[in-house]
Order: structure tokens, then sequence, then C-alpha cells
């Protein structure tokens, strides 16, 4: 199985930016093999925080705001930073298996 990104928020905010993350994620064109998790977190007061992760690894992770431009830019800036961790872990495999 591939391209799964799973949910684990807790706020319609949180709700909204799974939503946007997981429509650029399809359009992006990743569809990795590896488990992508987004989980909302409660922090200090009345805060929440996003975490963006890879198989258990924090790729990413901001204090959410309600605004639905700021939740579609983390979303691109999270895409990017998904992106270029699972490019790392190819570079990393790559260079394992020329020893």
């Amino acid at each position: 199985m591939r391209g799964i990104v799973t949910q684990d928020t807790k706020t319609k905010a949180g709700n909204d930016f799974y939503n946007f993350f997981s429509i650029g994620y399809r359009n992006s064109g990743l569809n990795s093999n590896k488990i992508i998790a987004i989980k909302e977190l409660f922090n200090f007061g009345r805060n929440t925080k996003i975490q963006i992760m890879v198989e258990m690894e924090i790729v990413y992770q901001f204090f959410i705001q309600p605004k639905e431009e700021y939740l579609k830019s983390m979303s691109t800036q999270s895409l990017r930073s998904v992106s270029a961790y699972l490019q790392q872990l190819i570079k990393n495999q790559e260079t394992i298996q020329k020893y």
C-alpha cells in the first residue's frame, strides 16, 4: 500500500489543514511507501500544534492558526519538507547500497 496519510486532529483548523495537505499530497504525485501522519497536539493555553511525521519521525511542526490562507501556506511548506525528507531517505539508501 502506498500514499497513506493518516489524521489525528482535534479541531476544525486541524481538520482543514489535513484536507489541504492531503489534496496537495495527492496532486503532487509523491505517492511514498512510507506512512505520513498528521497529528494535532494541545499546547500551552488554547494553542494547538500540528506535527507532520513520516514513519514516527517528525519532519515538520508548527502552531496552528485558523486562517485559511495560513493553513494553505503551511500545507505547501509541509509538503516541501516531506518531499525533501523522502528524497533524502532515497539518497541515503542508494549511498548504503554502493558500498
